[in-house]
This record gives structure tokens, C-alpha cells and sequence, in this order.
């Protein structure tokens, strides 16, 4: 069965950046941009697949008769899938991505907490930041929004 990864995860599995690491970073707009950071050195590229490559691949069957139509990647038919993941894996890399010039990235490592607490509602523990108050009680943002 060939697997079709999503860009973001595509990208951690070449690179080995990875989310948990914090050497990759997503902007959270919209797009498939990622900046990969060097953390020792403090340097980074910023990566956005091409936007020719990603509206050629949707009209593929891959996208058209499968994935438009709520089909998880992993139950579309090999048949379909491999053509596709062999014109990816052919295609050269400039015709694929985007890749900035080397820029200053002056990450910050988040200081490590372990302050934590057990919410008064459902008894998860909650790291304290992402913790809430409401009354005299200490919940978990999920039970906030409950």
C-alpha cells in the first residue's frame, strides 16, 4: 500500500525537523508555508510547495474522483495513488518547492514548566498556562468551552 503524506508531515519525515523539536515552524494563516529552523545557529528558510505543482496534482484522480470527495488518502486504490507519488518523487526540486534565501531566526527555547494542575471538572491534569479561572475554579480549557 503506498502512503501519501501530507505536506507538513512529508517535510518533517525529510528533513528531520520536526514539530516536538521546534526546528519547524507553521505560520498558522492559511498556507503550506513551514520555515525550517537551524536553532544553534540561529538561521532559517522558509518552504511553500509551488503553487503550479499543487494545482496540477489537483487535477489528478487522486484529488478529483477521491480526495474532493471526503476519501481518506489511505483507501484511495494504489493504482491511483502511484502515479501520482512518482511524478512527485521525479519531479526536480525547484519545480516542486519554494525555498527562501538563509535568514536571521532568533528562536527563543520556551522555558520548561512543570507547574501544573489537576482541573476541578473532569480531574485531567493541565500545564498551569493553558489553565483557566472561572469563579474559584481551576479547569482545563476543554472544560471551559464545555
Amino acid at each position: 500500500m503506498t502512503t501519501v503524506l501530507p505536506y507538513g508531515d512529508g517535510i518533517q519525515v525529510i528533513t528531520g525537523c520536526t514539530f516536538g523539536k521546534g526546528n519547524i515552524k507553521k505560520t498558522h494563516k492559511g498556507k503550506w508555508a513551514l520555515t525550517l529552523i537551524d536553532k544553534k545557529n540561529q538561521r532559517a528558510v522558509r518552504v511553500t510547495p509551488k503553487a503550479e505543482a499543487m494545482l496540477a496534482n489537483k487535477k489528478t484522480s487522486f484529488f478529483k474522483d477521491y480526495r474532493e470527495k471526503g476519501v481518506p488518502p489511505t483507501q484511495v486504490p494504489d493504482d491511483v495513488v502511484e502515479p501520482l507519488v512518482q511524478k512527485v518523487m521525479g519531479a526536480p526540486d525547484e519545480m516542486l518547492l519554494n525555498i527562501s534565501e538563509e535568514f536571521d531566526d532568533q528562536y527563543q527555547e520556551p522555558p520548561h514548566s512543570f507547574s501544573s494542575f489537576v482541573c476541578e471538572e473532569c480531574g485531567e491534569m493541565v500545564v498551569e498556562e493553558y489553565g483557566r479561572v472561572e469563579g474559584d475554579t481551576k479547569v482545563c480549557i476543554d472544560c471551559t468551552e464545555a
